[in-house]
């Protein structure tokens, strides 16, 4: 038997004898975009460019060959409300490396993507999760200098009164045994241990912020985020409790000292409750 199909008047007059609120369901089951049954809010993905670090491209979407590429995502729903504790994976068009091809939302909605960029040319991170999505391009070009030894070398931080020297960091003996690097300071560098101290160097950003409370900081410009030119007595680990505006540029920190003497992540000195000093550094060089 046919299901009678009703058309104009007749489709009125059948319309008008449904109860309220079966009729408003109807219509709502006819409106553009509505599925019966459906209750997750709309999921909104945005991707934004932050900056690369190591030669220091400073255009946006523009890094060079070895660059630490930092992207951020923001995860809300259809009212702006951010979505948390939801994981989603990044992927690159190019092969470049992904640092954590899976990464979870904070409780403000956002997360990080780095990339190590490896390929040259054009390259699309695509980020994907939770019903969204979201893609960004970016161009990787060959780096402006040839030796980049030479190169960080020459940009290297210069002595300055009143600052630590590198130099003297750089006298501690280090051992490696089962991942497990140990050191030996002289009783030169033990004296400061625990002391108000001032270092300037380079930043390496470890947070997907303009303000880092958490980075590394080294004698040269940072290169490769996994390989430090002058090893592990050229960088400090820095923690500041009310940040520091991240810079291309070489800085001045004051901080509390602490030596390492055992670590399997290869740090050997840390620099706690830090703070920038107003003074800013001469950029080697004339950058």
């Amino acid at each position: 038997m046919k299901t009678p199909r009703l058309h104009g008047p007749a489709m009125h007059r059948q319309l008008c004898r449904l109860p309220t609120m079966l009729l408003a369901a109807l219509v709502l089951w006819l409106a553009p975009g509505f599925a019966p049954g459906e209750g997750a809010p709309d999921v909104k993905l945005d991707l934004t460019w932050q900056f690369a670090v190591g030669f220091g491209a400073e255009d946006e979407r523009h890094a060079y060959q070895g660059d630490l590429v930092y992207l951020q995502v923001h995860l809300t729903d259809r009212d702006g409300q951010p979505l948390a504790d939801h994981t989603l994976r990044a992927s690159s068009a190019n092969g470049n490396m992904i640092i954590e091809e899976e990464v979870h939302t904070d409780p403000k909605g956002v997360t990080e993507v780095m990339v190590v960029a490896e390929r040259l040319g054009e390259d699309v991170i695509a980020v994907s999760g939770a019903g969204a999505s979201a893609s960004l391009t970016f161009q990787v070009d060959e780096p402006p200098v040839d030796d980049f030894a030479a190169y960080a070398e020459q940009m290297a931080v210069p002595e300055m009164e009143g600052v630590l020297s590198w130099r003297d960091l750089e006298g501690v003996e280090v051992e490696y045994r089962d991942y497990l690097m140990t050191a030996r300071f002289p009783s030169e560098l033990k004296a400061l241990d625990g002391t108000e101290v001032r270092i300037a160097g380079y930043m390496t950003p470890l947070e997907n912020s303009e303000r880092q409370r958490h980075f590394v900081i080294s004698s040269q410009p940072p290169h490769c985020f996994f390989h430090f030119m002058g090893g592990p007595a050229s960088v400090a680990e820095v923690l500041s409790p009310d940040g520091v505006r991240f810079s291309y540029d070489p800085v001045i920190l004051s901080g509390r000292l602490e030596l390492i003497e055992s670590s399997d992540l290869g740090i050997l000195y840390r620099l706690a409750d830090a703070t920038v000093v107003d003074k800013a550094v001469p950029t080697p060089g004339g950058r």
